[in-house]
């Protein structure tokens, strides 16, 4: 589920806020990214939710989320940092070490 790369950008703050700076992302994005991305958290959350066949446990403290502007500008300050060089689709780049 690559939404759960969204957990950085959603955290506190209102989704019908407009950002103060030029962003990629409008509200209508905004709001359907924090819509969908809650929607799998309730599956969990509900104990509806499948890994490999199994039926993964619930939670009762899996709250929805909210977006967050500023957490929205600091990830994409952070992008500007990123390497944008190419690599072989068979070498493996490990950015995390």
């Amino acid at each position: 589920m690559f939404f759960l790369l969204l957990v950085g950008l959603l955290h506190g703050g209102d989704a019908q806020n407009i950002c103060q700076w030029t962003s990629p992302l409008n509200d209508v994005d905004r709001s359907l990214f924090v819509e969908m991305h809650n929607t799998y958290r309730a599956y969990v959350a509900r104990g509806q939710a499948y890994q490999l066949g199994d039926k993964l446990p619930g939670s009762t403290g899996l709250f929805e989320l909210k977006y967050d502007c500023q957490l929205e500008l600091m990830a994409q300050m952070n992008t500007y940092s990123c390497n944008q060089t190419f690599h072989p689709p068979t070498t493996s780049i490990n950015y995390f070490t």
